[in-house]
């Protein structure tokens, strides 16, 4: 290639373009450079310095997104020096990100669960979905409800307030309420593989559940009669019943994983003998389940019993008859069960002692408040010497009084005897609950070798992998760490499963990636001010049996929050980790460059979050002051709302004045949301926790204009989470406007439809769907046999898709034999919607939006882009910013006439005569090219003759000067000039009669239809508009398209003719879809005095409630169906989410057919076959599957361009036809028929208050 550039990048010789950047080369070639402040349409900037890279030759590192290429360079772009520069640069933009990657919750849960996540959840009522959270990491969870240890409680902010929210009894209540509602288990695609796992406590289990889960074969080992481990063994059942346990073991199991009981290492099996047995990997989870010795004399007297014993032979044998006193050593969780369980054995006294203060027991301060509640007694400081007998069993044990002295190793106090202070506890049973200790005795004796122990005998393995010094053998849980608490266990098991996937998979043994977590407290403490926005609430209480009762049996104790109470206690929540931290660009470098958020002390910004826009939120501490979301505002949209102010350290990204950012020139697009790369700026969440979500991205198309955008519902189990646009390329994002980000919330949540109705005897009633088809069909067919098949009427609206257009005209041609067929929206509007038809042969934008961006004119009339079709307008901008030359021909002050270089401000209504004046100034000026006019058009020399205008008399009545109108004919019949001309076909605002056709006429005159970057962009308000006219609901379909089937069809001639038969009590039946008459009082009383009105909408508007009988309808994300965009693009969609009503509206309206006709049902795949039929451009939609797209035009193989190889014509030639200004006053009404546009307009004006 001609000026191609050779160079190598990271030994890999590339070509390049002149002028390109290393940066933008590497991405080419799939080299990943990281940066947090480039983004391709923007001038680069360097700010973030992440990009260096090494060129040889060069004394330093330079930046790759500023560096251009030059012949045989030499770059390397990662190596030591590479990094460090780079963790550098994280290093420091750390320094300042006073943010919370994570809660605390998360942090200090062994499990990492999702707190934060399940929380919010629960709050908004999705208790299924908040127990389906908590499972991802921990599948017991009805367990950890009852007996968690709750690290994240004590680790919560919330405490700063008030106390910490009570996050496990949240746990319990979703877990009790939806445990059973779980979808059943699947056992997953084997993978081939098989690993044994030693042990069914929570550890075992947890890592059999999740190696299960991906493809392996798992049999649990357990030396028990049943599995549990000291979750069964240890715990009493008032704390965890058997039922519940069993409930959750047989979930985990249910996914394919095997089970042997009554088995024990070392006598029944041996590691040998699995490794013998085919499996890959064997993991270690025995737990802690030996009592520990108290070490004292006559320890071994009868009476004497381990805690971990005696709970364990109460589970076994049930519950001993003990007598009289009993004490208890110890202060641990297990000293406080077997206390509590001994009062429930029959015990007249028991009493646990301590050898420390209240302040240093370790165990749960609520078991040790319910134990005092039972009559258990504590005495503290206070240690056993020896067991006193008599008789062959226990009389009392001699004891040593404490007093605390200096910290030992595990920061508690060390209890000091005190000197000749020892006494006697008369008593009839000791249970020692000093500890627990592992029995690693079973693992000797194999040939492969023996699994290295500590000297306490727990295994020795590495705590980043599990790892045992025999390859293959993997530990974790008790046995490794010592007793500790069952989430712990948990954690262990699924960390561990995951390196036991690792190891199988590619022989490797290596840690898991650890998340980098970005945290306040890294930097410094949390101002109180923070803590002072919130008000103080008492946390929520657990509900239990009255201690008195309880102590008689082993009935749970704890019987659950209060429902009423969940709401609550979940709002206390301060929501403290980040919503976008699955998604921050920094959050992925700092992991992946090891960066330290300690590595530079120093001060650290800490400003207020900004949360004044109802849609945007601003937080100043996680802004790394890239610039992308200033530059993006201000280049490509501008806006300009949002910029830099202070200076050096204390320079942050603010909205203008610091003003409300809506309260600034911003449009509210939120494209600066998408742009950021820190989650500085977000979604301000209509969730009012918001948390931290692995959202599922699902595509469809914009519900609003005629753009045709393509959106993102990002949702989590049916949840919709945020609204984003789809990505133009990996490095670029989409682009939507307000209404396409934030509005489709509202459309499918406000006031919907979702049960049809019927009036009978003067009211409406909710019924089934069957039932109002049968009477939808039964009270328009008798409208039509009463009085004939023209006095029915369909109104369809321009927002449905093209398969529930094309069926509900071919319901009302085929089965009620009526062409009265429109829309609200064309019959209040003056205009036709086949002015080019004559002239062209069909009325279509001839080029796609794409197209409009590389145009060196841009020609705007009767369009008011920026708020009819804001992303259009995006695009315009941006042309005008590259140097076009953007003409902007309105009566009215508009927001594009700023960036315009001439604005003609035309008198309103004088459109046509500016057109013709145009062309007859580039006659006279003989600026055109004639051979080719007679090439592709016809009629040529009539029109020069009939349309001439003079520019003087076209300036007297526009209003116009005649210079400006002479130089806008010179610049837009330059041969050289690439030309576009943006016309709403939907609008009457600015509309004259004839001008779309005028503009047909230049555009021949002139040469600018059927090439790249010249024609007429046809925009519309309306997401269907250009669907609705090329499928048949046109008064005039029935002549443009003859068919056998609709040779009954009798109808109007016009829309005139259709105003006057509705308005003179002509027409006696209304089918309404999607469109509400009844906003305004005519067409309201028209539906009230008619005999017979359906009506099928989304939403419970007038009509609905005028209507005989009410339909639901759907949105584009509720359905299956497609839409033509103003560009003739067809564009197919799948459904997101499901209809409210059970059924899409082209599934109704389907039925509605087959009821009419006593056929099926027509399938979506059978009606789009028709339409392709029906229009041969439209011919591929009959395999434009779930979510394809083609442009249709004149040729089958369709294309951007429309009349690149002829024109729509009989002889496929073009036809000039002079337009005449008649003089007749347009009707200039803007009403809107839409629920949809009332939707986005109360929430402009509302919620933003502009």
């Amino acid at each position: 290639m001609q000026g191609e550039i050779k160079l190598t990048i990271d030994n890999k010789q590339v070509a390049a373009k002149p002028g390109q950047t290393i940066l933008q080369v590497a991405r080419e070639n799939d080299i990943e450079i990281p940066t947090l402040c480039y983004d391709p349409r923007l001038e680069p900037y360097g700010s973030c310095l992440l990009c260096v890279v090494e060129v040889t030759g060069m004394n330093r590192l330079v930046l790759s997104c500023t560096t251009a290429v030059a012949e045989n360079m030499v770059v390397q772009t990662n190596n030591e020096k590479i990094f460090k520069a780079r963790q550098n640069a994280l290093q420091l933009l750390l320094s300042n990100h006073f943010a919370d990657c994570r809660g605390p919750c998360y942090e200090m849960c062994p499990a990492d669960v999702d707190v934060q996540g399940y929380l919010a959840y629960a709050r908004s009522g999705l208790y299924k979905e908040a127990l389906e959270r908590i499972r991802e990491t921990n599948p017991l969870p009805l367990v950890c409800g009852r007996v968690c240890v709750r690290y994240c409680e004590g680790a919560c902010r919330r405490q700063e307030v008030d106390s910490p929210v009570a996050i496990n009894f949240i746990k319990r209540y979703v877990a009790d309420l939806e445990h059973d509602n779980l979808d059943r288990p699947q056992i997953s695609e084997p993978n081939g593989h098989a690993v044994a796992v030693v042990g069914g406590g929570p550890g075992g289990l947890t890592a059999a559940y999740f190696l299960a889960k991906r493809g392996y074969k798992v049999k649990i080992f357990e030396a028990h009669e049943k599995l549990g481990g000291m979750l069964r063994y240890g715990i009493p059942d008032y704390r965890l019943p058997q039922n519940i346990l069993d409930k959750e073991i047989d979930y985990i199991i249910g996914h394919g994983i095997e089970v042997e009981t009554k088995v024990k290492l070392g006598i029944d099996f041996t590691l040998d003998a699995l490794r013998g047995r085919g499996y890959d990997a064997v993991f270690l989870a025995l737990g802690a389940q030996k009592a520990k010795s108290m070490g004292i004399s006559h320890e071994d007297t009868p009476g004497v019993i381990g805690g971990i014993d005696f709970l364990g032979k109460v589970k076994r044998e049930g519950p001993p008859d003990l007598k009289g006193n009993v004490v208890v050593v110890g202060g641990g969780n297990t000293a406080i069960d077997a206390a509590r369980t001994a009062l429930r054995c029959g015990a007249a006294n028991v009493t646990i002692l301590y050898r420390r203060t209240s302040d240093e027991m370790p165990a749960d301060k609520v078991e040790i408040e319910d134990a005092l509640a039972e009559g258990v007694k504590i005495e503290y400081l206070v240690a056993p010497l020896d067991v006193i007998e008599e008789g062959g069993r226990v009389k009392s044990l001699r004891c040593q009084r404490m007093e605390l002295g200096e910290p030992d190793a595990s920061g508690r106090r060390r209890p000091v005897p005190i000197e000749n202070d020892v006494f006697d506890v008369v008593c009839n049973n000791v249970i020692a609950a000093i500890g627990q200790d592992c029995d690693t005795d079973c693992l000797q004796g194999n040939a492969t070798g023996i699994v290295e122990t500590t000297r306490s005998k727990t295994i020795v393995a590495d705590p980043a992998t599990f790892a045992t010094n025999i390859a293959g053998v993997f530990a974790g849980g008790d046995v490794v760490s010592g007793p500790a608490a069952a989430v712990d266990a948990i954690g262990a098991g699924r960390r561990a499963a995951a390196v036991i996937d690792c190891y199988i998979r590619t022989g490797k043994i290596e840690q898991q990636p650890q998340e980098f977590i970005s945290k306040k407290t890294n930097l410094g403490d949390i101002p109180a001010s923070y803590f002072d926005l919130f008000d103080k609430t008492v946390r929520s209480s657990m509900q239990q049996t009255d201690p008195l009762t309880r102590v008689a049996n082993f009935n749970e104790v704890d019987r659950g929050i209060a429902h009423d109470d969940v709401y609550r206690e979940t709002s206390r929540c301060l929501s403290c980790g980040c919503s976008d931290v699955n998604t921050c660009e920094l959050k992925k470098w700092a992991g992946q460059y090891n960066a330290d958020q300690q590595a530079f002390s120093g001060k650290a910004n800490k400003g207020k979050v900004d949360d004044r826009h109802p849609y945007i939120l601003l937080d100043p501490n996680k802004c790394v002051l890239c610039g992308k979301c200033a530059r993006y505002c201000d280049q490509l949209l501008a806006a300009s709302a949002l910029g830099f102010i202070n200076r050096g350290f204390g320079m942050v990204v603010r909205p203008s004045m610091e003003k409300p950012l809506q309260n600034t020139t911003c449009i509210s697009c939120g494209n600066c949301i998408e742009i950021c790369p820190t989650g500085a700026i977000s979604f301000n969440r209509p969730q009012e926790r918001p948390w931290p979500q692995h959202s599922i991205p699902y595509e469809s198309v914009c519900n609003f204009c005629g753009v045709g955008c393509n959106l993102i519902f990002n949702k989590k189990n049916n949840v919709l989470w945020n609204i984003t646009a789809k990505r133009q390329s990996p490095y670029v994002t989409g682009e939507l406007c307000m209404a396409g980000r934030f509005g489709h919330r509202d459309i499918l949540e406000a006031n919907r439809l979702t049960i049809p109705k019927v009036r009978e005897n003067g009211a409406q009633k909710s019924t089934n769907l069957e039932y109002a088809i049968s009477r939808a069909v039964r009270g328009l067919k008798e409208v039509r046999d009463k009085y004939g098949s023209n006095a029915l009427a369909f109104f369809i609206s321009p927002r449905c898709t093209n398969e529930e257009i094309f069926l509900a005209q071919r319901l009302a041609r085929e089965v009620f034999w009526t062409s009265n067929i429109t829309s609200m929206h064309a019959l209040i509007r003056d205009g036709k919607d086949d002015e080019l038809d004559d002239t062209l042969g069909l009325t279509a934008s001839t080029l796609s939006q794409d197209q409009i961006e590389n145009a060196d004119v841009i020609v705007i009339l009767n369009a008011n882009v920026t708020e009819e079709n804001p992303v259009l307008g995006f695009r315009i901008k941006r042309a005008a910013r590259k140097g076009a030359t953007v003409i902007s021909i309105s009566s009215t002050e508009l927001e594009i006439n700023s960036f315009a270089s001439l604005w003609l401000h035309t008198r309103r209504g004088t459109n046509t005569l500016l057109l013709s004046s145009l062309a007859s100034r580039i006659i006279e000026r003989k600026a055109f090219d004639e051979s080719q006019i007679e090439t592709i058009a016809k009629g040529f020399d009539a029109f020069k003759r009939a349309i001439f205008i003079s520019t003087a008399e076209a300036a007297d009545a526009t209003g116009v000067s005649q210079a400006y109108i002479e130089h806008l004919a010179e610049i837009i019949s330059d041969p050289d000039k690439n030309v576009v001309y943006v016309y709403n076909g939907d609008c009457v605002r600015e509309k004259s009669q004839g001008d779309l056709q005028a503009l047909g006429n230049l555009v021949l005159l002139t040469g600018k239809i059927g090439k790249e970057g010249n024609g007429i962009l046809l925009t519309r308000e309306y997401s269907n508009s250009q669907g609705l006219i090329d499928l048949g609901t046109t008064l005039q379909a029935c002549c443009q398209h003859p068919t056998a089937s609709w040779e009954r069809a009798r109808g109007v001639r016009s829309l005139a003719e259709l105003k006057e038969a509705m308005f003179g009590g002509m027409i006696k039946g209304f089918f309404i879809i999607g469109e509400d008459f009844a906003v305004n009082k005519d067409y309201a009383r028209l539906l009230d005095q008619a005999e017979f009105v359906v009506a099928m909408d989304m939403f419970e508007n007038e009509t609905v409630a005028l209507a005989n009988v009410a339909l639901p309808g759907s949105a584009y994300a509720e359905a299956e169906g497609s839409v033509t965009s103003l560009d003739r693009r067809v564009q197919a969609f799948s459904r997101v989410f499901d209809p409210p009503a059970g059924e899409t509206g082209f599934a109704i309206l389907a039925r509605l057919y087959g009821e009419a006709t006593t056929m099926d049902a027509p399938t979506l795949d059978r009606v789009r076959s028709d339409i392709a039929s029906f229009n041969p451009y439209y011919k591929k939609i009959a395999h434009i599957g779930k979510d394809g797209f083609f442009f249709w035009n004149e040729t089958e193989e369709g294309g951007r361009i429309l009349y690149s190889t002829g024109f729509s014509t009989g002889t496929k030639k073009a036809i000039f036809n002079a337009t005449e200004d008649t003089g007749t006053r347009l009707q200039r009404r803007t009403m809107s028929f839409s629920t949809i546009e009332k939707i986005y307009q109360d929430q402009k004006y509302h919620l933003l208050g502009v």
